[in-house]
């Protein structure tokens, strides 16, 4: 008869078999976290290339701004003194008539833009 101490699968041996299978469960679970994190970081790679080319091209619908105009020169062209008369030349000399020219041709353009 067989007994127990010669029966192949003792309670020795079934542990050892549950400890190898939890070792290789465990080393799975380590493997597929790496394999995770290394499909993450490749993915955030290529997003920040995409983001950083994006960047780098110019956008072509923009208009070009002009390098100076004659207000924003007559602007820059203030006393620095703090006197109080001073002070009223400067404003006085400030043409605050035409500040708002560029607004109608701006509605004028999104009014055009929006009846497209």
């Amino acid at each position: 008869m067989n007994t127990e101490e010669n029966h192949p699968l003792n309670q020795e041996g079934v542990q050892g078999v549950l400890a190898e299978e939890h070792k290789a469960s465990k080393n799975m679970i380590i493997v597929v976290v790496i394999a995770v994190i290394v499909v993450v970081l490749a993915l955030m790679y290529m997003w920040g290339a995409r983001v950083q080319e994006n960047m780098q091209t110019p956008d072509e619908n923009l208009p070009t701004l002009p390098a100076t105009d004659e207000q924003t020169e007559a602007l820059k062209q203030v006393s620095t003194s703090d006197e109080l008369d001073a002070i009223e030349d400067d404003l006085d000399m400030t043409d605050l008539d035409n500040l708002d020219a560029d607004l109608a041709d701006l509605e004028a353009e999104i009014e055009a833009g929006l009846v497209e």
